[in-house]
């Protein structure tokens, strides 16, 4: 038992030195099944703690990359907003599966202190144990976290994994 945890925590660990920026096919989303309202927001809430370590809220905007019309990215850019940071979305997307273009407004992956920085999102699920992965793509760096499910608390697995 204790083996196999630690080789789905390795796996967790540097999976989330894969996450390329660059690779547009990547996926994007919620894809965690069977995670409740409230698991999702302590989920959010987390991301936000961390993405406040790495830019400061009051002086950073936020453009996402991607439409945020599922759960995760619905309390995300709520919990973002109330923590102070200036939030552009995306539009949702007429067709399931269609990748957003590029916000021309934004002209490079991570602007100069106090620009605006491209955002993304990737929560995924490994189904048993039924821990949470969420990946953040922040400007040319990610960031990324493991939770596992007990009750509607999410507990880290680890700390942040970041990869610039």
């Amino acid at each position: 038992m204790k083996r196999s945890t630690l080789v789905l925590l390795c796996c967790l660990a540097f999976s989330g030195c894969t996450a390329s920026r660059t690779d547009n096919s990547r996926s994007v989303g919620d894809y965690s099944r069977g995670t409740t309202p409230a698991q999702i927001a302590n989920l959010a809430a987390d991301a936000v703690r961390q993405l406040s370590l790495l830019s400061p809220p009051a002086a950073t905007r936020l453009e996402f990359t991607q439409p945020t019309a599922d759960s995760f990215g619905k309390s995300l850019v709520e919990a973002l907003r109330a923590r102070g940071y200036a939030v552009n979305e995306q539009p949702a997307q007429a067709s399931a599966g269609m990748r957003p273009a590029p916000s021309a407004s934004v002209t490079s992956a991570a602007a100069a202190p106090g620009g605006t920085l491209r955002i993304g999102y990737l929560v995924d699920q490994i189904p048993d144990p039924a821990i949470v992965r969420v990946t953040l793509f922040v400007g040319t760096q990610s960031v990324t976290r493991g939770y596992l499910a007990r009750g509607e608390a999410m507990n880290p697995v680890g700390a942040w994994l970041r990869k610039e």
